[in-house]
């Protein structure tokens, strides 16, 4: 075997990338001036031109000095001071900007934090920001400060994000879109691996999508004021950038192992929940703060869902359960559900190949077939579920829970909880607020965050 064999045979495989999480919990992070940042899971960070870590060599992806500068990349971590004051910081940030309401401040700056932590969250964080054209201006650029590698990108289409550098986890901006370019894009940047040609990409980012009017689309929807006042580069902000990517180099492990949920709220807000909550792992008191702010979305979110055809569909159903029958026959129901409409003043109508693809692909009830046609057994697992689903989607005779009906009861029991039952469920999770800082000791906080009215 020549030298040059041998040199090739014990060489060290380079990787040229911009971030990547690996299995035993090690970041590597491409920052400023083509620097690569490596953070072991039980050591201190180092940055250098490049990184050997088990084996492997990672090297920066080389980037044009515009592309670079429009990332917003930190030269490194910077003390972040503890969830507390960071958090204070970012809403005391958005609020100078537009004057939101304290608790869309808190939903903004939780949405700031998942766009550090995309990898660790189970879905991606979308935040769709809608009102008058240009209201969204102020705000747009201070995000575009505070979010992870921001990008707008106008052609959504996974073509392009093939092309974005391997492991930026960028946040995308997209403005004005059409809606179902929207669902393919969050679609997309939900899936961790997704298959382009003949290679995996890895499609991992947050969304920002401004909007005239809110999407129908699974997000944190806010409304803009009418007229912000101009955006201008508040004093403190460039040293935000470091203090976030600090907070995501020793939180990710809390945030990965979070359990936080909410149930008591609608599918769609709990998917929020979930999304946020674990960002602010390790301090209860704001994981309630962001409950207690989810509180109207949700109650919009029901409220629209409430109105709808599987809403009416899943009312009738009700119905039929707490008169004690046995059998849902398709043919009954369209009358029913038809007769509810009509009571409501609503000019829909529908048939009953429409209620059957409903009942088995939208609520994944069994049906069967019976001497009079096709038929849901309303059996206690179906009643159940059928309870469990109407509650999910705001139905309004939930409102006024049968006392008579066991799987009332039972959605009373699950959900009419406490707010601190929907507090962090990780295991040894602290139950006092995080006060940790980069040196070990507890930061000390000369202020508290503003009471939520």
């Amino acid at each position: 075997m020549t030298n040059d064999s041998v040199n090739q045979a014990t060489a060290v495989p380079e990787v040229a990338t911009m971030g990547v999480v690996l299995p035993d919990g090690a970041i590597i992070e491409q920052v400023a001036n083509s620097r690569m940042l490596l953070r072991p899971p039980d050591g201190q960070f180092v940055i250098e031109p490049a990184i050997d870590y088990l084996g492997v060599r990672y090297v920066p992806v080389p980037l044009d000095g515009a592309f670079e500068r429009a990332l917003h990349l930190p030269d490194g971590p910077a003390e972040f001071g503890g969830l507390r004051l960071l958090t204070q910081d970012l809403t005391t940030a958005i609020d100078r900007v537009l004057g939101l309401s304290v608790d869309d401040s808190l939903l903004v700056a939780g949405f700031v934090l998942c766009t550090w932590m995309s990898e660790f969250l189970p879905k991606s964080a979308v935040l769709n920001l809608f009102g008058p054209v240009g209201s969204e201006l102020g705000l747009r650029h201070l995000l575009q400060v505070l979010c992870r590698r921001p990008l707008t990108i106008v052609d959504c289409a996974l073509r392009q994000l093939a092309q974005l550098p391997e492991g930026l986890s960028p946040t995308v901006f997209v403005p004005q879109p059409p809606e179902l370019t929207v669902r393919r894009l969050i679609a997309v940047g939900s899936d961790r691996n997704v298959v382009f040609g003949d290679r995996i990409v890895q499609t991992t980012c947050s969304l920002v999508v401004f909007s005239s009017t809110p999407l129908s689309l699974p997000a944190l929807r806010l409304k803009l004021p009418g007229a912000g006042p101009p955006y201008h580069q508040q004093q403190g902000l460039c040293d935000l950038q470091p203090r976030l990517l600090d907070y995501r180099l020793r939180r990710s492990p809390k945030v990965a192992a979070s359990r936080f949920d909410a149930p008591q709220f609608a599918w769609e807000t709990r998917g929020i929940a979930r999304t946020l909550g674990p960002c602010f792992e390790g301090d209860a008191i704001l994981q309630r703060e962001v409950i207690a702010a989810l509180e109207k979305h949700d109650e919009g979110t029901k409220a629209r869902s409430a109105q709808s055809p599987e809403a009416v569909v899943l009312e009738t159903l009700l119905a039929l359960i707490h008169e004690k029958q046995r059998e849902a026959y398709i043919g009954e129901l369209t009358e029913l559900a038809n007769a509810f409409l009509i009571a409501r003043q609503q000019a829909l109508q529908l048939g009953t190949y429409a209620i059957g693809k409903m009942l088995r692909d939208d609520f994944g009830l069994p049906t069967t077939r019976g001497r009079k046609g096709i038929f849901v057994p309303l059996n206690p697992a179906t009643a159940a579920a059928i309870h469990r689903e109407a509650f999910a989607r705001g139905v309004l005779s939930l409102l006024d829970p049968r006392a008579d009906c066991q799987f009332c009861r039972a959605i009373v029991s699950d959900h009419a909880q406490p707010q601190a039952a929907s507090a962090p469920t990780a295991p040894n999770a602290p139950t006092t607020p995080d006060t940790s800082s980069t040196s070990g000791t507890p930061a000390t906080e000369t202020s508290k965050p503003e009471a939520r009215n």
